[in-house]
């Protein structure tokens, strides 16, 4: 099992609901996205560098896992989560070790400390009502309720799937109906927020809030795609930007991951003349 922390003072500070309810009409909208895109959305803080080894990898730092907060899902209760928090932690361990994100068994001497939430946002609809009017003289009023996804649920949505202050991308283009459509959907999701352990260890009652120094978050929608599989799905697609900063949030194909380009060194083989030059 993997090594945890106990940090249950930074928890309250990153909560998952904190809302003020509204209600807005949502309007249907056709899926663009494939049901295995994983959304994801990475960012690392400015002052975060990970110097690189002779191999041209980053440097290993180790790192311990906290266990967050679970979101149940409309038909789950929180005490009965479709995965567990270890099976999440298993799953994740893997693949930060491919980016030498390593497992520490003392908590005394590692790097980072890795709260990680986990779960299901909600497709939880209230009821609306709006007055449907034929109009004309003889025009006839007609109050029709239908539901409606509550703005509080999809903004509880957006904090989970990372789609806050995703603002810049237009609404009307395709991949704003598609982040639009995810705010709305169930989908599974994992966050991974890193604190530096040496910097929680420096904290007074003075201190100001301590803040992570990478976060990634990743989701992926529930139809079709059993939770095991989802999770794992997810890990594996989105461990390539564990500790990166990358701008926006963005779809990517299963197991896609990011490309890399290695530029060998240069060769100088002389100068070619032009057979064509008289």
């Amino acid at each position: 099992m993997p090594q945890r922390f106990d940090l249950s003072a930074v928890v309250g500070q990153i909560s998952m609901t904190k809302y003020v309810f509204l209600l807005i009409l949502s309007f249907q909208i056709t899926s663009y996205a494939a049901n295995n895109d994983v959304l994801v959305r990475a960012w690392a803080a400015d002052d975060y560098i990970r110097p690189l080894g002779l191999d041209g990898k980053p440097m290993p730092e180790t790192c311990l896992f906290h266990q967050g907060e679970y979101l149940a899902g409309d038909y789950e209760r929180s005490n009965n989560p479709s995965i567990s928090f270890n099976e999440v932690a298993d799953t994740l361990q893997k693949e930060l070790a491919k980016k030498n994100y390593l497992m520490s068994n003392n908590d005394r001497s590692a790097d980072f400390v890795l709260i990680v939430h986990w779960g299901l946002t909600s497709e939880e609809t209230e009821e609306y009502e709006m007055i449907n009017s034929s109009g004309g003289e003889d025009s006839f009023d007609d109050t029709v309720s239908i539901d409606v996804v509550s703005e509080t649920t999809r903004k509880r949505n957006s904090l989970a799937i990372g789609t806050r202050g995703s603002s810049n991308v237009p609404e009307w283009s395709i991949k704003g109906q598609r982040l639009a459509e995810a705010e709305q959907e169930e989908r599974y999701f994992i966050n991974v927020f890193a604190f530096s352990i040496a910097e929680l260890k420096a904290r007074t009652k003075d201190s100001p809030k301590l803040m992570p120094k990478w976060i990634t978050q990743m989701s992926i929608p529930t139809r079709r795609n059993k939770a095991d599989a989802a999770f794992a799905m997810m890990a594996q697609t989105a461990g390539s930007y564990f500790g990166d900063n990358v701008e926006g949030v963005d779809f990517i194909p299963e197991g896609a991951g990011r490309g890399k380009v290695t530029i060998g060194e240069l060769e100088y083989l002389g100068i070619e003349e032009d057979s064509n030059k008289k």
